[in-house]
């Protein structure tokens, strides 16, 4: 599933593959999606595997000011 998501996004989605270098961090490191309202965390979506998309309309919905 890594290896279509990447395909996906680097060729499909027009996103393209980065070249290693230091300066773009830990490759390894997951990503996360937070919401935070006055130092309180509202919604928090933390990555499975590297392939696993937040639903971002769920996101929005619950966290409408």
């Amino acid at each position: 599933m890594n290896w279509v998501r990447g395909f996906q996004a680097g060729i499909i989605e027009g996103h393209g593959f980065a070249h290693q270098s230091e300066e773009l961090g830990d490759g390894f490191q997951m990503p996360g999606v937070f919401v935070v309202q006055k130092g309180v965390i509202k919604h928090a979506f933390v990555h499975k595997a590297p392939y696993d998309r937040p639903d971002y309309e769920e996101i929005v919905d619950c966290c409408v000011l």
